[in-house]
């Protein structure tokens, strides 16, 4: 755990590397750990030197495709975990505003209420 934590120190901020060892299981955590080592890699790679052959610029192609598999993956991993959240919160969002309904109506009811007695008042006061 401490080696991860580590290697994810190098692309989160200590509180996000923390709270990523808490969020993650093991296979997610080694796939995160691999993918900032190949993103570090890749990112050297990419930067070392201008590019000034077609053997340099098909190196940088393949980077870059390993890149958009990594970006690709990760965000398969990200929307895997976030996609049942999303579904649990708009359950309770509807429990919630189905049990609530009905004091809403009632709010609504009230203040429609509030209006018209106002409007007569309005009225006795005009005449």
């Amino acid at each position: 755990m401490s080696t991860a934590l580590a290697i994810i120190e190098r692309a989160l901020p200590a509180e996000m590397a923390e709270n990523a060892l808490q969020l993650l299981d093991e296979r997610e955590l080694a796939k995160l750990t691999a993918y900032v080592e190949e993103i570090e890699d890749l990112t050297m790679r990419a930067t070392e030197a201008p590019i000034t052959s077609k053997v340099e610029a098909a190196t940088l192609a393949e980077l870059m495709a390993r890149g958009a598999r990594a970006e690709k993956d990760l965000e398969l991993m990200r929307k895997a975990r976030v996609a049942p959240l999303r579904a649990e919160v708009a359950s309770i969002d509807a429990l919630f505003k189905r049990i609530l309904a009905p004091l809403s109506d009632l709010d609504a009811r009230a203040k429609r209420h509030e209006d018209v007695c106002l409007a007569r008042q309005q009225d006795i006061v005009a005449a």
